[in-house]
């Protein structure tokens, strides 16, 4: 009874560090978003700072408008000032400002501006002052959250007018819906093409530095392949050629000379790695590095060539008795083995418990490798972007996001498909399926 209830208490504390580290990481997905409109919402606080008072100046003094209201101004421009201090705020509160950052932006923006266009009888300049707004709001936001702040905002401004208003909907309101609908549309998709562009600038820039990088690293990766050659012929002549050395001695020697050519054999897959994994960013591979493999072969190799720290292998089970041929990069497919089991380890490290399986399962149609682990799991709304370039899971990572969109690449390249299903807490499972090859 007691070892059941403490098997409990530690299910228990398991089960809150993951949900911790869950939310952790969604935190850090939101601050990584919100990173990237920080400067703009910077520019929109002092424009609603001084913007909001100055058009009340506008529409009372210079153009008169049916509505005004001097109080929902203030409030609104008072509502811009944290963006404008937000260096200066206390960590707990810029913590909040993507939260934040979405709220204003949604009430500010086409929340406000539905309100008035409403109280002003959806006359000619509130109708295009709220167009307007959805402007401002795509240049902010990205497509999914446009459309979001866009719906939620005219939801919220119509609420307030029908709560406050004893007057109908104004029928030019309800008449426009088809320029509302295509300002909406337009404004997505402008969206989604700039984040296109974003996605492909970051690609070149990555392309860009990783071909400096691959420079700078093939003359060291040369020298110590050479190094390591020249000092394992060195070494075996000398075993060879001194009939002086005893058996001990020899022994030693010659677990040199073998890690002198592991070393060389490491360089050599290094620098080849590296030009392959390059090249992946540039385009499809050519034909000829593909080869007839063994799964079951090609898998030993890849877990015999990764670097596990302290007792990580043991974690690893390994069912490969439904072996099967593929043809494939050798060198590709071991680095995305590797990509996914780096994951499933850090997954299993950060939930403090789990397991990491993998095994093949051969098909009449189509073959499968498959990497699961038990560990921390993916939320749903993130498995949509995994495979992005520049995505990345991890809370505080240093990583620039690029593992598993050329896992995604690498098998598309050579004729499979890569796909994932998870549940957060619980596990996560990538499954690669390959066209079924005659034995």
């Amino acid at each position: 009874m007691l070892h059941r209830l403490k098997d409990t208490d530690e299910s228990r504390v398991e089960t809150k560090g993951s949900s911790r580290l869950l939310r952790r990481r969604a935190a850090y997905q939101r601050s990584a978003q919100y990173a990237y409109v920080q400067t703009k919402l910077q520019l929109l606080g002092i424009i609603g700072l001084f913007g909001f008072p100055a058009y009340w100046v506008v529409w009372t003094q210079f153009y008169p408008q049916p509505y005004e209201n001097l109080t929902l101004r203030l409030l609104g421009a008072a509502a811009a000032i944290p963006f404008i201090i937000e260096r200066w705020l206390p960590p707990r509160l810029k913590a909040l400002m993507p939260t934040y950052g979405f709220v204003f932006c949604t009430l500010a923006l086409p929340g406000f501006f539905t309100f008035m266009s409403l109280m002003n009888g959806a006359n000619m300049v509130w109708q295009t002052s709220l167009i307007a707004s959805f402007l401002y709001l795509a240049l902010i936001l990205d497509a999914l959250y446009f459309i979001l702040s866009v719906v939620a905002g005219m939801g919220f401004g119509l609420g307030v007018y029908l709560l406050t208003s004893s007057l109908p909907v104004p029928d030019a309101f309800l008449d426009a819906w088809p320029i509302y609908l295509f300002a909406l549309s337009a404004g997505g998709i402008f969206n989604y093409a700039e984040a296109l562009n974003r996605a492909e600038d970051r690609i070149r820039a990555a392309r860009a530095v990783g071909g400096t990088i691959a420079h700078e690293m093939r003359t060291p990766l040369l020298g110590i392949r050479l190094d390591a050659g020249g000092g394992g012929e060195r070494l075996d002549g000398l075993l060879r050629d001194d009939p002086a050395l005893t058996a001990a001695m020899r022994a030693e020697g010659e677990a040199l000379a073998a890690a002198f050519r592991r070393i060389e054999s490491h360089s050599l897959y290094a620098e080849t790695a590296l030009n392959l994994m390059l090249a992946n960013l540039a385009g499809p591979r050519p034909a000829e590095i593909f080869e007839d493999l063994r799964m079951a072969d090609l898998v030993a190799a890849a877990l015999d060539r990764f670097p596990f720290r302290g007792l990580e292998r043991a974690k690893v089970s390994v069912d490969v008795r439904q072996d099967f041929a593929v043809r494939a990069a050798p060198i590709l497919l071991t680095q995305v083995i590797h990509n996914l089991l780096r994951n499933a380890l850090r997954a299993v490290a950060e939930a403090r418990h789990g397991e990491i399986s993998i095994r093949l399962e051969r098909g009449r149609l189509e073959s499968r490798l498959i990497v699961h682990d038990t560990g921390l799991g993916i939320p749903a709304h993130r498995l949509r972007d995994l495979f992005q370039p520049f995505t990345t899971m991890w809370a505080g990572s240093k990583g620039v996001g690029l593992g598993l969109s050329f896992c995604k690449k690498a098998v598309e390249d050579m004729g499979g498909r890569i796909t994932v299903t998870s549940r957060s807490g619980t596990f996560t499972q990538f499954t690669i399926r390959f066209p079924a090859l005659p034995d």
